[in-house]
């Protein structure tokens, strides 16, 4: 297209007000920017066509703004709008609206999402150009719709880390004594307590999933740690419902005497989909695995619907910033069983600590928290959210 042709659409652009002129020139571009696409135009071409397109989205979004200024559902009422300036107006996108006196209500002539695209493209002037270099560098051609969609993503990426950010803060509230941590191996770390010292082994370790043998594993670390619990005390395991890491534990689990083993506690969780199964259900809980004996304080369930085995707690979502690792446990549950099992300066332990979660509430509701992992990157987590690092 011509240096004249280029001025001519760049002056349409400048001068037009009213919704009517921005409508006519928007579907006179899109149907320019089709023909390019199937001419096969150049690239730059196409994306100084695709500039020009935003351009004019700009100006339909600052419009949206001057008279629909409370949102995309908001009426247009006493602002002087004339017949001439709203037309009547129908496509895809809009209701058929006319306007013959300026007092009347009037619906907003777009859809919400057309709305909202328009106003995101015109208010957002950095993200705007950083997403169209982006789009450039990608090799693809600008469109409204490839802008808009990519602003939204970067402020939604961007919500989401002032929102976990906000949740490792808040992780530090109410922690006088902040929780200890280490960098060791879970056995290593047991075996630098006392056998019958524990008053709560509190733990979430690797499932079948993640370990090559899930019954050797099992019975390494758990023969051990039923030795450091107090026979006073208890134990709260978290694992997977899969057969062959339930066989693993009940081996080891029903050949001891020192504790009751407990019909396992049941987390369930609805928050969290996945990909649907063809062949199998979709599996939305948890065992928690309650060992006690008829020395241990009885428990504090006095609220009336703690009292049950099956606890149903929202799992931590990435979508509202409260989940910074993929086996992360909520907080809200992790309180509610250490009120249940625990007394105020009783020492909770927790081997396979990961991102400090347990033993967080361990400390926040007075008791003391010490745990271990073998991941520096876990520890860092624990570490950010309220942990002291303990060297042994």
């Amino acid at each position: 297209m011509g240096t004249a042709k280029w001025s001519d659409l760049n002056y349409e652009v400048a001068i037009f007000k009213t919704f009517e002129e921005i409508k006519l020139v928007e579907n006179k571009a899109a149907a320019v920017a089709e023909f390019l696409k199937k001419d096969k135009a150049a690239f730059d071409i196409q994306n100084k066509f695709g500039r020009y397109r935003i351009e004019i989205e700009e100006k339909k979004g600052k419009w949206l703004d001057e008279n629909f200024p409370h949102g995309v559902n908001a009426k247009y009422r006493n602002s002087g709008v004339t017949q001439m300036e709203t037309p009547e107006l129908t496509d895809e996108n809009s209701e058929s609206i006319t306007v013959e006196n300026a007092d009347l209500e009037v619906e907003m002539p777009v859809s919400p999402k057309e709305s909202s695209n328009a106003r995101l493209i015109n208010n957002e002037p950095d993200l705007r150009e950083k997403v169209i270099n982006e789009l450039i560098q990608k090799g693809k051609v600008i469109t409204p719709k490839l802008v808009s969609t990519g602003i939204r993503k970067i402020l939604k990426g961007t919500t989401l880390e002032d929102k976990k950010a906000e949740f490792i803060k808040q992780s530090k509230n109410d922690i006088f004594i902040l929780p200890e941590v280490c960098l060791m191996d879970c056995n290593d770390f047991m075996n630098t307590f006392d056998d019958d010292s524990i008053d709560l082994l509190f733990t979430d370790p690797p499932y079948s999933t993640d370990v090559p043998n899930i019954a050797e594993f099992t019975k390494k670390w758990l023969e051990i740690a039923i030795k450091k619990t107090k026979k006073t005390g208890r134990m709260l395991i978290f694992a997977g419902a899969y057969p062959e890491e339930v066989q693993a534990f009940l081996n080891v689990l029903l050949s001891q005497d020192k504790f009751i083993v407990d019909c396992p506690l049941i987390w369930t969780f609805k928050n969290t989909l996945g990909v649907t199964p063809k062949m199998y259900y979709n599996l939305n809980y948890q065992f928690i695995w309650h060992l006690y004996s008829k020395d241990s304080p009885e428990l504090d369930t006095s609220i009336t619907n703690e009292m049950f085995s099956v606890m149903e707690v929202n799992a931590p979502d990435a979508r509202l910033g409260n989940k910074v690792h993929t086996w992360q446990k909520p907080d809200d549950l992790a309180l509610r069983l250490i009120r249940h099992t625990t007394k105020v300066n009783d020492l909770i332990v927790d081997p396979f600590a990961c991102t400090g979660s347990f033993i967080l509430a361990a400390n926040r509701l007075l008791r003391t928290g010490k745990g271990c992992d073998n991941s520096q990157e876990n520890l860092n987590i624990a570490i950010s959210r309220g942990c002291q690092l303990m060297r042994i």
